[in-house]
């Protein structure tokens, strides 16, 4: 039977159609399996190379007591509290109220083993201060070529910053503040201090650069060793500027310490006169070391009984009569030490830090504070050294945080006769029976006062 050409006709139509129709689900098939594999290939890149995890971030609190606010929930960490506050939840916003409260953001990475966090930053977080985290990121995998991504946002207040070294690894630091609405921003290991509040934005670079970044974006500025940057709140241009004198040129010990080239063991910084008088053997012991992964000059004594003081001075003789403010900074950490309060004279703390200088009339002067860990309210061991010329009580701190201490003016803490005029030297030492503790940093910083240029007035823009 033969097939009509109608038929012949509608027969190739339908193969036709059939055709283009498996042509088409070939090219789809083929479109879906590429973007398939190119999805996959970069999804497993991206979670090889580019993604990321939370880093470890920690509260601890020096003196006094730290509000911490979630979503979820609000809590309260005190000085005495028995660990770390793990800060997991984002944003946490943290804030400090009273005048001696202080608190310690610690935020750190696995080591290769996986066993024990490393240190990347510590911010320390002065009294009457306020701070939102919103992420600490870090690499998934340690052979990533990512970075470290620390934001936080709403500072106001001040706060010390210390940035560790981080090897191969680059790093985003970036802090905005709540007045003024500018960013301070750190991409290397450092020293800095910072502050924020209805006046000023500021940040001062004692070792490393930071960069403080305009409202508008379009006057930045960066700040290296010895300088700072300032900001008029409500305005867009930054001044860079000499920082305040630091008296001290090697306190810095966290960067000032060295490494021998012969032994490769750490050397105390030159200038610094040591010593380790007891009353008993043995003698206690100092040097240069390492805890928390930040250099410092380690004060030990593991045994004995009677008092013992390890320490070290740095001659100055300088006149600091032509400036009107002078401040004594120190870093400090207060690992062990075994008395109660200061002993019984109260002259036995971990840590005590002296100042000697002569006044207008050529009187020679001994300001001083000391600080402890081990309190008891009960203990009669008095709270003030009585063997010492002035009386000034003891400060007692958190153990085994860092903690930073800031005097003041001593010009105006001081009565006017007793004010300094020439410094003759600094001194720490550590005392007692039996203590260990590591200074990483002490300065004697001397400033004028600041005149504001009239262009630098805010004018809204």
């Amino acid at each position: 039977m033969e097939t009509s050409p109608e038929e012949t006709s509608s027969t190739n139509k339908s193969v036709s159609q059939i055709q283009h129709l498996a042509w088409v689900i070939v090219l789809v098939s083929f479109a879906m399996f590429c973007s398939l594999s190119i999805a996959f290939s970069g999804g497993i890149y991206y979670f090889l190379f580019r993604s990321t995890m939370p880093m470890t971030v920690v509260v601890q609190v020096g003196q006094g007591s730290t509000g911490i606010v979630t979503q979820d929930n609000e809590r309260i960490a005190r000085r005495d509290d028995a660990f770390p506050t793990a800060i997991t939840e984002r944003p946490a916003v943290l804030s400090t109220g009273s005048p001696l409260d202080q608190a310690t953001i610690t935020i750190s990475v696995p080591d290769e083993s996986g066993d024990n966090s490393i240190p990347i930053a510590t911010l320390t977080l002065e009294s009457s201060s306020t701070i939102a985290l919103i992420n600490a990121r870090r690499p998934r995998f340690n052979w990533s070529n990512g970075v470290y991504t620390l934001n936080f946002t709403e500072f106001s207040g001040e706060a010390e910053i210390f940035i560790h070294e981080i090897p191969e690894r680059s790093l985003n630091f970036r802090i905005q503040t709540r007045p003024g609405n500018a960013t301070y921003v750190f991409d290397r290991e450092g020293r800095y201090s910072i502050s924020a509040n209805n006046d000023t934005i500021r940040v001062i670079t004692y070792e490393g650069r930071a960069l403080l970044v305009s409202p508008d974006n379009r006057n930045n500025r960066i700040a290296v060793n010895g300088e700072e940057i300032v900001l008029l709140t409500g305005a867009n241009r930054p001044v860079v500027d000499s920082a305040p004198v630091n008296l001290i040129d090697n306190g810095l010990f966290a960067f000032d310490i060295e490494q021998d080239v012969t032994t490769g063991e750490l050397q105390v910084p030159q200038y610094w006169a040591c010593f380790n008088p007891s009353d008993g053997p043995p003698s206690g012991n100092y040097l240069a070391d390492t805890w928390q992964g930040r250099n410092a000059i380690r004060l030990i004594r593991e045994t004995g009984t009677e008092t013992s003081r390890t320490g070290c001075r740095r001659w100055l003789d300088v006149s600091v009569a032509g400036y009107s403010s002078l401040e004594l900074q120190a870093t400090f950490a207060l690992n062990y030490q075994s008395l109660v309060n200061c002993g019984v004279a109260g002259s036995e703390c971990p840590m005590m830090i002296f100042v000697q200088y002569n006044d207008a009339e050529g009187e020679n002067h001994t300001w001083y504070q000391s600080f402890f860990y081990e309190y008891d309210p009960q203990n009669p061991a008095p709270l003030v050294c009585l063997e010492c010329a002035q009386v000034y009580e003891h400060r007692p701190i958190a153990e085994q945080v860092w903690f930073t201490y800031e005097s003041g003016n001593l010009f105006t803490r001081l009565p006017e006769n007793e004010r300094p005029v020439q410094i003759l030297d600094v001194m720490f030492y550590a005392s007692g029976h039996r203590y260990d503790v590591f200074v990483s940093d002490i300065s004697l910083i001397a400033d004028t006062q600041v005149n504001v240029p009239p262009d630098q007035i805010p004018d809204g823009n």
